[in-house]
């Protein structure tokens, strides 16, 4: 089993590399590219149990705390409801 230093590491990469399909610029990524990885990644996070969910949600948070920009720190907090981790506050499900 992974440590939980690796796991939370982990964790941040995906939501770097998230942030990162977002916001680049159509000359570094093609858009349709990006989003076939954000439906990647928002696939792949599905599939996890209860428990790991709550470890990404509470990683997600410590992360939206120390985002180097308000753009990031925007995305990062959005980015549970955008993965479809969570349903959004508003929602009546």
């Amino acid at each position: 089993m992974a440590s939980p230093e690796l796991t939370r590491d982990l964790i941040k990469l995906i939501v770097d590399l998230a942030w990162f399909f977002e916001s680049a610029d159509d000359d570094a990524i093609n858009a349709d590219d990006a989003v076939r990885q954000l439906e990647l990644i928002a696939f792949t996070l599905d599939g996890h149990s209860d428990a790991d969910r709550d470890l990404i949600l509470s990683t997600v948070a410590e992360m939206a705390d120390e985002a180097p920009t308000p753009e990031a720190a925007r995305f990062i907090a959005d980015f549970p409801v955008s993965m479809g981790l969570i349903e959004p506050a508003d929602s009546d499900a």
